[in-house]
């Protein structure tokens, strides 16, 4: 059957007639929402192109006003900065030999002249500096300068940047604006040099801005309706600073601040550089507006001209309304013209309607003929040609009822006796499979351990031979060593005869020192004899008797190591001895311990065939016990699937009872005409 969509309004239970007036409101309001949609944007995007172009115009009418306001005092600037008076009073001050009253004469002169053109010029303050930057005069103390703008306390300020890029340059130049101490709104400078008659640098003049004239341009919100603002913003150090007030906040000035590259105040990022351009952003005031946006470059500022977006809008909020009320006017008469014709051609259905309810609800008794040619008629007369079919079909029905019970109950009764049978089966089965289970665990159990135990057999076997490799091998380094012995205890017998010998020598060396000594001694008496001719041979006998006792102590050391040495010789000897016996009986026992795993490796190897009997019989019995246990699980598993199917029969047979039940329950509830 096919299923409208109803968006969860529930549309297809409602009537003919409601469903026909909701897909023709439908029809008709989704076209005109679609036209006034884009009507509503088309209309938003020309709003929002003429609020850009009128700040566009405002903003390009600031930045000329701006850049005339510049030009203007630079060139007065430069005026001021040729008058030669000027000039001659500024190198009288610069000049460190003119006297105190040609000095008062001159700040006279100055003041007249500088007081003159100044407040002509719409000019505050004027300040003179030398070419060194020092300051020669000031007309006002409105903030302190120093003793020099170039290397007082103001050098990095805007004004020390201005006094250095003019004495550098030569031409007139304007500040960037800030604030300075004892002031509290923002201050800009302007500079020309000052040029005597010959063409030569005399110094410098300063004049100071009339911010009021600029204030007059900047804050004229004339146009900007009720939302409308200037920014003003000069970039320093990655910051831009708003350099002068907003609207609503008189205090921003320098105390207003938005980062390159910070999410709002995208108007005046793109101002500063020197971008031109407009469109929807956020402010510095973190609000949505419109803007348009240009750069001036005599005050290196860059000006955004901004209107809050709502209030820009506010005629598209007018005009939608307005289309949305003639939307409604329009609607409402079709709607009702749509009714109509709905009701018109429910109307004979509904009567349709009515008489299949009374055959759906069991009446088959009445008479549903009707006379026409039209649409209802002709469902009228199907529906009677199909209840007479209905009684044919459920008398027939009945019939057949009364056939299927009787089946349904001997298959049932066929169905619990096979049922009973395999389930006696399948309880049979499963205890042989237990069975058969534990007698492959143990059949596998006991393989797995004539498998361990063959293994330890095959490695006893390879340490046996090992051990017996290693026996061996110990066998002929002992008897290595056995006859090691016999030959240090042979050499230890020489070296025993050569000490005797050595000792010997010594003895006859002590007799010879002795005797030495003995003729030493003779003849230093045959010396003394002598007298003055025996002095010589005397000292000789004395020479001789000392190195007779040098020979004698040497011999006796000798003869004392002699004796440790053959002391130590014949202990050696003696442990030699013992250690050769031993070495001759550790001979024999590794031979006998050889002869042991000899008898150790032989009885391993006649049980390798056993236990490979053993092993093979083991592995048979196990494939054995697995296949009858796989033939278990096969059976069972067949067993199963009997009982699931006897029980699905089963299950099948109690559905068809209680069909034929519900059947007999239906066909009872048609009265039969």
């Amino acid at each position: 059957m096919t299923r409208w969509p109803s968006w969860g309004l529930g549309i297809q239970h409602r009537s003919l007639a409601t469903r026909l007036v909701f897909w023709f409101t439908v029809l008709l309001l989704v076209p005109m929402l679609i036209i006034s949609i884009t009507v509503d944007r088309v209309s938003n995007r020309a709003l929002q192109e003429d609020v850009l172009e009128k700040l566009g115009m405002v903003a390009r009418d600031k930045a000329s006003s701006l850049e005339i306001l510049a030009y203007d005092r630079t060139r007065s600037a430069a005026m001021i900065g040729r008058i030669g008076r000027i000039a001659n009073a500024a190198m009288t001050l610069a000049n460190p030999k003119a006297t105190a009253n040609d000095r008062i004469e001159q700040v006279e002169v100055m003041g007249r002249l500088t007081s003159l053109f100044a407040s002509n010029l719409g000019f505050l303050d004027v300040i003179v500096v030398c070419p060194k930057g020092n300051v020669l005069y000031q007309s006002t103390n409105r903030f302190d300068l120093g003793s020099s703008l170039v290397n007082g306390p103001l050098r990095d300020s805007p004004l020390g940047q201005l006094v250095k890029r003019s004495l550098t340059l030569l031409e007139p130049d304007i500040s960037d604006f800030d604030v300075y101490p004892g002031s509290e709104l923002p201050q800009g400078f302007v500079s020309a040099p000052i040029i005597r008659e010959d063409g030569t640098k005399a110094g410098l003049v300063i004049l100071q801005i009339n911010d009021k004239e600029i204030l007059e341009i900047l804050t004229n919100y004339t146009g900007l309706g009720r939302t409308g603002n200037v920014i003003v913003g000069a970039l320093k150090d990655e910051v831009i600073h708003v350099v002068a007030p907003i609207r609503g906040r008189p205090d921003a000035a320098f105390k207003v601040n938005v980062g390159v590259g910070a999410p709002y105040g995208n108007d005046i990022q793109n101002a500063v550089i020197g971008n031109l351009g407009g469109g929807r952003v956020r402010s510095v005031l973190k609000t949505d507006v419109l803007a348009s946006w240009i750069y001036v470059p005599s005050f290196r500022w860059g000006i955004a001209i901004e209107q809050n977006f709502s209030e820009a809008t506010d005629m598209v909020g007018d005009q939608r309304m307005a289309l949305f009320g003639a939307v409604a006017a329009i609607i409402t008469p079709i709607l009702l013209i749509a009714l109509m014709v709905a009701r018109s051609i429910s109307g004979p259905i509904r009567t349709a309607v009515q008489a299949a309810e009374r055959v759906a609800a069991g009446d088959l008794s009445g008479d549903l003929s009707a006379y026409g040619s039209d649409e209802t008629s002709k469902l009228l007369n199907a529906l009677g040609k199909m209840v007479n079919d209905l009684n044919s079909l459920i008398s027939q029905v009945q019939r057949s009822t009364i056939d299927l019970v009787s089946t349904a109950n001997s298959l049932s009764a066929m169905t619990r006796t096979q049922s009973d049978e395999v389930k006696n089966l399948g309880s049979t089965t499963t205890e042989i499979a237990a069975a058969t289970k534990e007698i492959s665990a143990t059949s596998e159990e006991l393989l797995q351990r004539m498998t361990r135990i063959s293994t330890v057999t095959d490695h006893t076997q390879e340490l046996a031979n090992s051990g017996q490799n290693a026996i061996g091998t110990m066998e002929t380094t002992m008897r290595s060593l056995s006859d090691a012995t016999h030959s240090i205890s042979d050499r230890l017998g020489q070296i025993s005869q050569k000490t005797n010998i050595i000792g010997s020598v010594t003895t006859t060396i002590t007799k010879i020192a002795d005797q030495t000594n003995l003729l030493s001694l003779n003849a230093s008496i045959e010396a003394e004899k002598a007298g003055e001719y025996g002095v010589g041979f005397a000292v000789l006998a004395r020479e001789i008797r000392r190195l007779a006792d040098q020979t004698a102590v040497a011999t006796l050391d000798i003869e004392r190591m002699i004796r440790e040495m053959q002391d130590s010789v014949t202990g050696g000897v003696v442990e030699m001895d013992k250690f050769s016996e031993q070495v001759n009986r550790s001979v024999s026992d590794t031979h006998l311990i050889g002869e042991r795993f000899g008898t150790i490796i032989q009885l391993v190897q006649d049980l390798l065939p056993q236990f490979e009997a053993v092993h093979e019989g083991m592995r048979s019995q196990s494939a054995g016990a697995r296949q009858i246990r796989d033939s278990m699980v096969t059976l069972t598993e067949s067993v199963r699937v009997s009982a699931q199917s006897l029980d699905e029969t089963r299950a099948a047979t109690h559905r068809l009872e209680a069909a034929i039940d519900e059947l007999r329950s239906e066909i009872s509830a048609f009265r039969l005409g």
